[in-house]
């Protein structure tokens, strides 16, 4: 029978390590790890179960850090706008520089030489105007 708590235990610690979601990761690993300290104190491992409860006890205090976070909206919210507004300017940056128009340069400071313009550097670029000014 400790065997089968011992596996139960492994298969909740793998399958918790394969989550994205950092709740459901916890919760997950907070179940293996009370499994795996019924296991090893079955066995008489006192050093893994000690292990097993510190991060037990790290899981908990993470667990109450998200269940605090998720009530707080206003974090939340300042972050989601942030977040839109960066990805946003990202975004009409790339369509500009996609479209071969140059950027203002008042708006992203002087452009540093040895830059792409047009495909070409811009050592290229101003030989190529002074020879068609010409």
């Amino acid at each position: 029978m400790t065997a089968i708590i011992g596996w139960i235990g492994s298969v909740l610690s793998v399958s918790s390590m394969l989550q994205k979601r950092q709740m459901r990761f916890r919760v997950l690993n907070l179940a293996a790890c009370g499994a795996m300290v019924t296991f090893n104190v079955a066995n008489a491992s006192w050093s893994i179960v000690t292990l097993n409860i510190v991060v037990a006890a790290i899981n908990i205090q993470h667990i109450i850090a998200l269940l605090r976070r998720k009530g707080d909206t206003t974090t939340a919210t300042t972050a989601t706008t942030a977040t839109a507004t960066t990805a946003t300017a990202t975004t009409a940056r790339r369509r500009q520089d996609r479209c071969g128009t140059n950027r203002p340069s008042t708006a992203v400071g002087p452009r540093p030489a040895g830059l792409l313009v047009g495909g070409r550097s811009t050592a290229a670029a101003t030989t190529r105007h002074r020879r068609n000014a010409a």
